[in-house]
This record gives structure tokens, sequence and C-alpha cells, in this order.
């Protein structure tokens, strides 16, 4: 009881088991829709039933070809921006679901470097201005 009482509201529950295979996460649409890429370029949507569970459809909304999409996020036009672990930043667009590739190498101007290829993007976010930030899974010296 009290301030100490166990708090069970943020208990993992595993989605799709069996069914989705390599999904590193969840993410909502601004349309409120669940999506979810497998390990083979799959973008797969989810939707809510009314007894309150999640149901996969399985045929995939779009093919991202070869690579290994990781994480992935909304911009502020409802397209999803997608760290690809081979091919760098996409974007699948939103109304035609054509995948773009936004950059596969470092900024010429990054002080870390520059332009040099963007190995194993891991996960990103989108600002409210547009920029994206992203991680990689490489361990890149900032000393020369």
């Amino acid at each position: 009881q009290g301030d100490f009482t166990t708090n069970t509201r943020l208990n993992a529950i595993r989605l799709f088991e069996g069914e989705m295979d390599g999904s590193e996460s969840v993410i909502v649409s601004p349309d409120g829709r669940a999506m979810m890429l497998n390990k083979f370029g799959g973008v797969f949507e989810a939707f809510e039933t009314q007894d309150g569970r999640f149901e996969l459809n399985r045929t995939a909304k779009a093919w991202l070809g070869p690579g290994r999409p990781l994480g992935a996020a909304f911009d502020a036009q409802g397209n999803m921006i997608i760290c690809d672990a081979l091919k760098g930043i996409l974007m699948l667009e939103k109304d035609s679901n054509r995948v773009v590739i936004l950059t596969n190498r470092v900024s010429k101007s990054s002080p870390i470097d520059p332009d040099s290829p963007i190995i194993y993007a891991n996960d990103l976010d989108v600002a409210k201005d547009g920029s994206i930030y992203f991680t990689t899974s490489v361990d890149v010296s900032t000393h020369r």
C-alpha cells in the first residue's frame, strides 16, 4: 500500500510471438496504427481489436528490400524514417510506399569521420523541426 505498492503498469507483454521475425521496435503512426519492421525488410501493421487486443495484418504493407531495418520513427508528414544496418537512413513515403535512401554517409561537415559511410545505423528519432538524430552500433573514436 501507499508509495511502495507494486506497480505493474509497465510490465512487458510479448506481441505477435511466433508471428513476427526479428522486429526491433514497435512504432505508432500519426493516425494511431502500430507498425513493425521484420528482419527481412517487411513493414507490417497491427490493429487494435474491439476487445483491446492487437491483431497483426500478416500481409506486408511495404517491402524495404535487402538490408536489416532496426529502429524507426515517423516524421511530421507521416513518412516512416528507418535505420537500416546495411543501407543507412531510409524513408518510406506515406502515400506511395516508395523507399528513398535519405543518406548513407556522415555529413562532410562532421567533426568526426566526415563523409565516411554510415555503418550499422541502429535507432533514431525525428525532432519537431524535421532533424533526424540517429545512433550506430559501431565504436568511432573521437580522438585523432
